[in-house]
């Protein structure tokens, strides 16, 4: 005989997986911001995933062919990564991009680049009050210079110069005007900029007193940078900003090459300074009046030709007068 029956009934759910996105990659930047030849740069980037982060590699090119390091957390729980490349040859732009991937083996990437500006460091050593120390041309290979001299006018001591060739207008320093190189005896039309240096002279790491220091600094810029910009060669100044304002220093143009033109400046003092050059104002000379003589002028002058020439024949017996007889 039957007993009964009975029914389970059971309710499953199907749970649909999440998406699974490639990585995030945000936030990269690099530091130092203004990157120098003598400077190692460390690139960093925030890097985020739904699931895990396989790797992260950063790839760079300095101009010889692309090169790769691996990235490193800056924390075991934090999505910063980074890595250190440099120093570089200054010049040069180097471009890099950061590369992510997942547990997913999903990939992301994003490029970016910066410009190496041209630094170098001279120890120069103790100087006695007098003495002159010379600085060669390839001691300062890259910042546009040519040799530098330096006359102290006291004992110094651990003396070192650093040049650096600035890749971009120095912040908050205003370009120079044309109303900075023209002087009583040169007008200029437009004030083009060649390059900006910026110039440390110190001793024991503190900064040398303009009354301390004569510097004679020898540079060089391109005739293609004169002929493209019609700058005059007279025109071609070093320019120190001191004390606000941008001061022109005493050049003077030495001679010139197939590529280039030479010149020399003095300063007593280091800070920014400006290679610079301009055209000369042309001042044309005013039209030449047509001016028309007043017909009482012309008509007097007619009357007093007519008489000279009557007097020049009367005395040529030409012309007789008969006197009248009562």
């Amino acid at each position: 005989s039957l007993t009964g029956t009975s029914t389970t009934t059971a309710t499953i759910t199907i749970i649909e997986p999440e998406e699974d996105n490639p990585p995030t990659i945000t936030n990269t930047y690099y530091t130092p911001t203004n990157v120098t030849s003598e400077d190692k740069v460390t690139i960093y980037a925030t890097v985020t995933d739904d699931y895990g982060i396989s790797s992260v590699a950063l790839y760079y090119n300095a101009g010889s062919g692309e090169q790769s390091k691996n990235m490193t957390q800056q924390n075991n729980d934090d999505d910063i990564y980074s890595a250190v490349i440099g120093p570089f040859k200054g010049g040069i732009t180097v471009t890099y991009k950061v590369k992510a991937t997942d547990t997913a083996s999903q990939t992301e990437q994003s490029e970016d680049e910066f410009t190496v500006q041209v630094k170098v460091t001279n120890e120069v050593g103790n100087i006695s009050s007098g003495e002159k120390q010379e600085i060669s041309s390839n001691q300062l290979e890259g910042t546009g210079l040519d040799g530098v001299k330096l006359t102290s006018k006291t004992d110094l001591k651990d003396v070192k110069i650093t040049i650096t060739k600035l890749k971009d207008d120095p912040e908050n320093i205003i370009k120079p005007m044309v109303e900075d190189l023209s002087d009583n005896e040169t007008k200029i039309e437009k004030v083009y900029v060649y390059s900006y240096l910026e110039i440390n002279l110190t001793a024991e790491n503190q900064t040398i007193a303009d009354e301390n220091m004569e510097i004679n600094i020898a540079f060089k810029v391109t005739k293609e940078w004169i002929e493209n910009n019609n700058i005059s060669k007279k025109t071609v100044t070093l320019m120190r900003y001191h004390n606000g304002k941008w001061q022109k220093l005493s050049t003077t143009r030495l001679n010139e090459s197939d590529i280039y033109v030479y010149y020399t400046a003095t300063t007593t003092g280091t800070s920014t300074f400006a290679v610079v050059g301009g055209n000369i104002e042309t001042i044309e000379p005013p039209p030449k009046e047509e001016t028309e003589l007043p017909w009482m002028i012309i008509v007097g002058v007619i009357i007093s030709g007519l008489i000279a020439l009557m007097i020049i024949l009367f005395k040529a017996r030409y012309i007789y007068f008969e006197k009248e007889t009562k």
